[in-house]
């Protein structure tokens, strides 16, 4: 992965960070938790809210869940799966699973945010009221 980064592009990321997920409890290196959260930040995907979109059926893609839209975008699985890696670290490092939602709050993707939300739900246990402040920091 750390040969090839520069190629991953577009929905390889995505790839990358679901298979990533599955071994979040094994200890994914920092370099690499490094490359995860840039994509998380600063990925172009998604470029549009794909979710509010209809097809040419007139359904709306992703039947119109922006959920579920999100987690099939490169920010918004960047962001589960880091916090997820993060906090199943051991030790957790859950000083840096706060910093990236705390960032990713502000996305202008409704479908990132909500998988800020998703990935707030790992961090209630460490710290309720800043996961409660995250949370109330961008209306959702």
């Amino acid at each position: 992965m750390r040969r090839n980064a520069a190629r991953l592009t577009g929905e390889f990321r995505r790839r990358v960070c679901w298979a990533l997920e599955k071994w979040a409890a094994t200890g994914i290196p920092d370099d690499i938790l490094d490359m995860i959260a840039d994509w998380a930040l600063n990925d172009p995907d998604p470029g549009e809210e794909l979710w509010q979109v209809r097809a040419t059926n007139g359904q709306l893609y992703y039947e119109g869940d922006p959920y579920l839209f999100g987690i099939n975008t490169n920010r918004g699985a960047a962001v589960r799966t880091l916090v997820k890696c993060l906090v199943q670290r051991q030790p957790p490092q859950i000083e840096r699973a706060f910093a990236l939602p705390e960032q990713a709050a502000t996305d202008p993707s409704t479908a990132v945010r909500v998988c800020v939300i998703d990935a707030l739900t790992h961090l209630l246990k460490y710290d309720r009221e800043r996961t409660f402040a995250i949370f109330s920091s961008r209306t959702f």
